[in-house]
């Protein structure tokens, strides 16, 4: 969906973690990562802001605040 994708990367710097990973258990443990697909919004200083698991099309446009 090309308009979540710009709705996505216009306001936020999407980052995709590998859970299979070792080296990633630090970042998923750090902030309760226990299912996936995990949405987390961070603040500049790393802080969650917002968290959500498996989201639809329409759900993660009402959950980023963007029109459907």
């Amino acid at each position: 969906d090309d308009q979540l994708h710009a709705a996505i990367t216009s306001r936020f710097i999407p980052v995709f973690i590998d859970p299979d990973l070792a080296a990633n258990r630090e970042v998923l443990q750090h902030y309760t990562v226990r299912g996936f697909p995990t949405v987390l919004i961070l603040d500049s200083s790393g802080t969650l802001v917002r968290e959500a698991n498996f989201l639809t099309r329409n759900q993660m446009r009402r959950f980023l605040g963007t029109p459907d």
